[in-house]
């Protein structure tokens, strides 16, 4: 795993099979944090790439609603040039701003096959 040092965000990041991209965020993620967010993301997603892009949430210490709005607009991003984009954990203090932002909706969580989220009690969707 390579990780990438950001104040006040860490992301370790690790190639996945078949082109895949796993990026596990440790720390904050706030409105300070969002442009290093953007661009750890990018430089892990080759230009012209259609790899997959999982992210791991769940060592996410404290979020808020900038933070969010922030990771949407890169999940948005990615997905508008081809890249598919999928969260598969998030900590609880993601959820509580999810809950209060409705932004749960928004966002690419992991689904069950019936569409429902995954359980949350283990931090994983």
């Amino acid at each position: 795993m390579n990780g990438d040092f950001l104040p006040g965000l860490r992301v370790r990041r690790s190639e996945q099979g078949q082109g895949g991209v796993l990026m596990a965020l440790v720390g904050e993620l706030d409105v300070h944090t969002s442009s290093q967010l953007r661009e750890a993301v990018v430089t892990a997603v080759l230009p012209g790439s259609s790899r997959l892009v999982r992210l791991d949430l769940s060592e996410v210490t404290y979020c808020d609603a900038g933070g969010l709005y922030s990771l949407l607009g890169v999940t948005d991003a990615l997905e508008m040039i081809g890249v598919p984009v999928e969260i598969t954990s998030i900590s609880p203090a993601v959820r509580a701003v999810t809950d209060t932002t409705d932004l749960g909706a928004r966002l690419p969580l992991r689904r069950t096959t019936d569409g429902r989220e995954d359980d949350l009690a283990s931090g994983t969707l």
